[in-house]
């Protein structure tokens, strides 16, 4: 027993001695700081779009015009243009319908969707490169979207609350944590009543959510309609009427409910 104590006792003294020669760490830079950093890489954006502009706009270059954005819905999703031309807005103008504004299509690649974070960045690049290449009267840009273009309607807007006079989500799914930064924004959602792909009720909840914010906004449900609630409201002469009351200077001020 007394050995071993002698041995632990050889040991904790050989241990004390080396802590006590032990040499602090050298210090590398007497300066010392806390800090963070933040740096903004480069990102390219790109994509395919149509592009429709109203007649006479050659003939009158010092006019401006009122932009619509149109969102397609997710069957539209592709490399190429010609699903797009189908559907929503590109195929009423393409039956021969005369519209006032510069209309834009953007085309979604079949691996995104329009509410995600890379589309809102890059549909709001796109209609950057729109004002600078076309005659366009900045206060009156409108949004409107169909089904996935619905739902990337209300983010878009969400998104950059500022730059749309006014947006017209149709047949759309959505969240309402998204309906607070367009208080002031004018909204004409759409649905059909007879809807099963998306249930009336995801329209309804975010209107419902921004009426309670004190919004300027308005549900308009089509009975005996389903999924295709677009062919009614693009073929409304009201609906482009509505629209165009509205620029960004005024439309905090205006309360003007969509005509039914």
């Amino acid at each position: 027993m007394r050995r071993y104590l002698l041995i632990f006792l050889f040991i904790l003294f050989n241990f004390s001695a080396g802590v006590a020669n032990a040499q602090p760490p050298q210090e590398i830079d007497s300066h010392e700081r806390e800090a963070t950093f933040t740096r903004q890489s480069l990102k390219t954006f790109s994509g395919s779009y149509l592009l429709y502009l109203p007649d006479h706009y050659a003939e009158q270059p010092k006019q401006t015009w009122p932009v619509l954005l149109y969102l397609h819905s997710s069957d539209a999703r592709s490399q190429e243009l010609q699903k797009l031309k189908q559907e929503g807005l590109p195929y009423v103008l393409r039956t021969g319908t005369k519209l006032p504004f510069i209309v834009v299509a953007p085309l979604c690649s079949p691996d995104e969707w329009w509410d995600s974070h890379w589309s809102v960045e890059n549909v709001n690049v796109l209609l950057d490169e729109i004002l600078e290449k076309y005659h366009v009267d900045s206060r009156r840009i409108y949004l409107t979207g169909w089904s996935m273009g619905g739902a990337g309607s209300w983010k878009l807007a969400s998104s950059f609350p500022t730059r749309f006079a006014a947006i017209a989500p149709i047949s759309g799914k959505s969240q309402t944590k998204y309906v607070a930064p367009l208080r002031n924004t004018p909204v004409w959602a759409f649905h059909g009543a007879e809807d099963t792909t998306v249930p009336v009720n995801e329209s309804q909840k975010m209107v419902d959510a921004l009426q309670s914010l004190g919004g300027n906004v308005q549900l308009t449900i089509f009975p005996n309609t389903g999924h295709e609630a677009w062919q009614q409201v693009y073929s409304n002469p009201k609906f482009y009427d509505w629209l165009l009351k509205y620029s960004t200077k005024e439309s905090e001020k205006q309360e003007t409910q969509p005509n039914q």
